[in-house]
């Protein structure tokens, strides 16, 4: 019994001893995976980034674009600037800075710094190039760049805790952003963003745009072509688009108004409110989801799980109404054929000419038929 406590306290003893190497040692291994993603090691505590020296130095690249196709630019801190040139080069100007404990330190690892280009397959690629050892004392590093790019040449970009911007581009434009904001306007092309914790502001888009976003706010304006986005905790305003939109999400209240084709929306939480759409409207909705349509001059079906639906119809339409709710409501000073069993009601009606067809259903919540005035 005695040897049997005496093993146990050894075995605690060796797994404490176990667990301090790991906190003093481990964190070696771990570390330059954290560095190498956002350039901010986690072992200066709590200080933030403004709290560090700062060292900088600029420089200008001007590269004949005749054999390039595409721009590629990888950033680990740094605000990004791109805009449309009528030329026929690419003119890079950029800024390097090192973060570090003292001055000193910073101007030093500074000097090792570099912006490294390469062209591959007519790919034009830029990233910062840094010692693949960084030494302790430093906190972070980053790159800041404004880019003139001719026509027609293709731009990806993928940026960590900064700002990424563009204006006036000819071409497509995949952008890929996190912990700072994005904002692109008057872009012909097809626009690709990827953004977390990122505000986001696309307008005067002339191409199709697809967009996965979480938890900070985004607006669209005036899109030419098709919309696509995924949201995430987030408020998404959208207004004009011309051809048809799909939106997917969670825990995202959506307001989208004056689209030209069709609607397809799947929340699995959240609030979405459609108002003035020339097409259908499809929504399916999850286990808290909300949803207001208003001036729709197309076919609706809209079913959720726990949420209420409201409908304002339009007097200049005809609709063959269908509305079916499980346990709850259904709301109308609209003239329907009215049935009630047990928990459940279902409402049938036609208004006008009943030119298009509105399918409601909940399982537990109302459904608010009204019609504009």
């Amino acid at each position: 019994m005695r040897a049997g406590k005496i093993l146990v306290m050894v075995v605690a003893i060796l797994a404490l001893v176990g667990i301090q190497d790991f906190m003093a040692h481990g964190e070696n291994v771990i570390r330059p995976f954290f560095d190498n993603l956002n350039g901010r090691p986690d072992h200066h505590g709590t200080k933030d980034i403004g709290e560090f020296a700062k060292k900088s130095r600029s420089d200008k690249i001007v590269l004949p674009a005749t054999d390039i196709q595409g721009l590629k630019v990888v950033n680990p801190r740094g605000d990004i600037e791109i805009r449309g040139a009528e030329g026929e080069e690419i003119v890079i100007d950029y800024t390097l800075s090192v973060f570090a404990d003292k001055e000193k330190q910073a101007g030093e690892y500074l000097a090792q710094l570099s912006l490294k280009q390469e062209t591959v397959n007519g790919i034009l690629s830029l990233r910062l190039a840094e010692p693949k050892i960084r030494e302790e004392f430093i906190f972070g590093v980053g790159a800041s760049y404004t880019i003139a790019i001719p026509r027609g040449i293709a731009t990806k970009i993928v940026n960590f805790n900064g700002k990424v911007t563009g204006e006036n581009i000819v071409g497509d434009l995949d952008i890929s952003n996190t912990n700072g904001a994005v904002s692109l306007t008057d872009i012909t092309g097809d626009v690709d963003v990827y953004t977390r914790n990122c505000d986001l502001e696309l307008g005067g888009i002339t191409g199709d745009v697809k967009a996965e976003t979480a938890y900070r706010d985004v607006f669209i304006t005036d899109v030419q072509g098709n919309l696509d986005i995924q949201s995430n905790d987030n408020y998404v305003g959208i207004e004009g688009v011309r051809g048809q939109v799909v939106i997917g999400g969670r825990e995202s209240r959506v307001d989208v108004r004056d689209v030209e084709g069709s609607i397809e929306a799947a929340l699995e939480a959240g609030k979405l409110q459609a108002e003035n759409i020339e097409g259908s409207v499809t929504v399916e909705g999850g286990y808290d989801a909300e949803v207001e349509l208003e001036k729709i001059a197309g076919n609706m079906r809209v079913n959720t799980r726990y949420g209420d639906i409201h409908v304002e119809l339009s007097k200049e339409a005809g609709y063959q109404i269908f509305a079916d709710v499980q346990r709850g409501k259904i709301r109308s000073r609209l003239l329907f054929d009215l049935q009630n069993e047990g928990l459940s009601q279902r409402a049938v009606g036609t208004l006008g000419d009943g030119k298009y067809r509105v399918d409601l259903s909940v399982e537990t919540g109302n459904i608010i038929i009204g019609q504009d005035r």
